[in-house]
């Protein structure tokens, strides 16, 4: 956590300590904040943002909230080449007018792109002056757009923001920050750039370790977006733009700068050569418009045909055509997890669990294999666990014609599950 040491002279007696503010990256699931790596932010270096930006902070009784004892509008981070929402802690609040007597304050905190503010008659930047916050803690966005001809009379609406109250005695108030609209803060146009900067590593199925770089001499990887015509979904080679391969290392990686925007999903499609080989996808619902750090999955030919037949001892007519989930649940160290059951959002969707040889099927749940399978999980599901806090984030994807999409479920080490 952040810290804001802010000096309200209470009136009470004695002297009473200085009020703390200390904010947080929400560890919940709503309004989480994501990172550029496209995965589940946890720490304010973790939130990053490309547009210039302001904070406003206001403190005041809950039942004015019109007369803050303390209110500012500030710029983060300006001129930093990076830009993090830690730096909410470096903004400089002003004193109180006056000293304000032991009561219950409330404190809010909201964050908005610099270009979405109005300027008052003196040219300066002004943020709203009451941003609406729901009973969970976060801003809540204006349900309709503003119609009125003079865009200077609408309000700007909040990226990032949190609520908290201080009561006489805290010794610390955290304000819990959830991303609101983070791509208010994301767009490459408002920092000069026009192209999404893609890099990526490939793990092997099997090993789930990187694929050593004899392997990735043999592998195309490329990033796009599944597109659908009505209830089919498909993966184009016109809608994947290929990675270089980058030089000699002991992890081999691809990385490249497209002019892409993606908006519900980007998967990694990982292409063996060979001729019987079949693309793999790897997908998030985690989209950056800056950059995306994304992890692709290597799947061996013969490891799926061994998948295909333990799937067809009890459904012969599977085939690839309309594509296959194939997913895997590893623990914290990265070793097959057993006696684990999946849950689908796609509540249709079967969920098929392999043995521990991989060659048949079992019920109920993973095996020592960790290996479970989709053949109608619609593109678009989240795949959990019956119990999300365990694992480091949820998995991703769905059927897409003629692919096999690996969802890859890990363990959080023990302890930090919850």
């Amino acid at each position: 956590m952040k810290a804001l040491l802010v000096m309200l002279l209470l009136a009470a007696c004695g002297d009473p300590p200085p009020m703390v503010l200390k904010f947080r990256v929400t560890d919940g699931d709503v309004q989480a904040c994501t990172s550029s790596t496209g995965t589940k932010a946890s720490t304010c270096e973790d939130v990053t943002m490309l547009c210039d930006s302001y904070a406003s902070i206001r403190i005041f009784a809950p039942s004015d909230p019109t007369a803050p004892f303390v209110s500012a509008c500030k710029p983060l981070a300006e001129g930093a080449t990076t830009k993090t929402l830690c730096s909410i802690a470096q903004v400089p609040l002003p004193a109180p007018a006056m000293p304000v007597s032991a009561q219950t304050l409330e404190i809010d905190m909201a964050v908005y792109a610099k270009d979405s503010l109005h300027t008052d008659p003196m040219g300066n930047l002004i943020c709203p002056s009451e941003p609406a916050f729901g009973a969970d803690g976060f801003p809540v966005l204006s349900q309709e757009p503003c119609t009125d001809p003079d865009m200077t009379t609408c309000d700007a609406q909040p990226a990032i923001g949190g609520r908290a109250f201080y009561h006489p005695g805290d010794t610390e108030t955290v304000i819990s920050l959830g991303c609101t609209n983070l791509a208010a803060l994301e767009d490459r146009m408002c920092a000069g750039q026009s192209l999404l900067t893609v890099s990526a590593t490939v793990n092997d199925f099997d090993t789930s370790v990187s694929v050593s770089p004899t392997t990735a001499d043999g592998l195309t990887v490329s990033i796009g977006e599944p597109t659908s015509n009505g209830s089919v979904f498909t993966l184009s080679p016109s809608q994947a733009h290929a990675l270089d391969r980058l030089g000699a290392g002991p992890v081999p990686a691809w990385s490249g700068n497209f002019d892409l925007e993606l908006h519900n999903a980007a998967c990694l499609d990982v292409l063996e050569d060979g001729a019987q080989s079949t693309p793999v996808l790897t997908c998030t619902n985690n989209v950056s418009s800056n950059h995306l750090d994304l992890l692709g999955v290597r799947l061996s030919t013969a490891t799926l045909n061994q998948i295909l037949a333990a799937v067809r001892t009890q459904f012969p007519a599977v085939d690839l055509g309309p594509g296959l989930v194939v997913g895997r649940v590893l623990d914290y160290l990265g070793t097959p997890k057993p006696n684990v059951t999946i849950v689908a959002s796609d509540t249709a969707a079967h969920i098929l669990y392999l043995s521990d040889d991989a060659t048949s099927l079992v019920p109920g749940a993973t095996s020592r294999s960790g290996i479970w399978v989709s053949t109608d999980a619609k593109f678009g599901t989240t795949f959990t666990t019956t119990d999300i806090a365990v694992l480091t984030q949820p998995g991703f994807g769905g059927l897409v014609q003629q692919k096999v999409d690996v969802v890859v479920l890990q363990f959080k080490p023990p302890g930090t599950g919850g």
